[in-house]
């Protein structure tokens, strides 16, 4: 599934880089194979890993939440915290 990581600047400027290297989602099974990667987080920078529970969530029109939208939430967090991105990205999701 993908993965984002949000980099904060000094002034602010949020700089999203996705995350490909993988595999299947963590835990599921204990044998499968991943692949390894680098990623340097400084101080502010959020790691976001998450299922596709959310980027299928579906509002009332039965539209999914999608890959973009997830992504669009996340560029906008500015200087959030990790419990305020889990609850604006909840929060969008739900709507």
């Amino acid at each position: 599934r993908p993965r984002f990581r949000l980099s904060l600047a000094v002034d602010a400027a949020a700089a999203l880089e996705r995350l490909t290297d993988g595999g299947l989602m963590m835990g599921a099974f204990a044998e499968a194979p991943y692949q390894e990667s680098d990623v340097e987080l400084g101080p502010g920078d959020l790691l976001f890993l998450f299922t596709d529970g959310l980027t299928e969530a579906e509002d009332e029109n039965e539209e999914e939440f999608g890959v973009d939208r997830v992504m669009e939430v996340v560029a906008g967090l500015g200087g959030a915290d990790a419990e305020e991105a889990c609850e604006a990205l909840l929060e969008q999701a739900a709507e």
